[in-house]
């Protein structure tokens, strides 16, 4: 294989992983705008028996991001 021929291939080549990288890079969304930290109980459903909801400010994300925390039964006795 002549010179020509191998840098013919090496550019074909570079060609077509920037043509991926852009494609893939076209695929991203922003998805900040619809991501919710906190999620609302709804309407007629409960947290399992001796699990709480909880809320913590993340200095990260800069926003209030919730979790819930399973408690043993004793947990406000003790």
């Amino acid at each position: 294989m002549n010179l020509i021929s191998r840098l013919l291939i090496c550019l074909f080549a570079i060609g077509a992983l920037c043509s991926q990288a852009q494609q893939g890079g076209q695929k991203k969304k922003d998805t900040s705008a619809r991501i919710t930290w906190v999620n609302e109980i709804k309407p007629g459903k409960e947290l399992p028996p001796n699990t709480a909801h909880k809320t913590f400010f993340s200095k990260a994300a800069n926003t209030d991001v919730g979790y819930c925390i399973y408690l043993p039964p004793n947990y406000k006795e003790d």
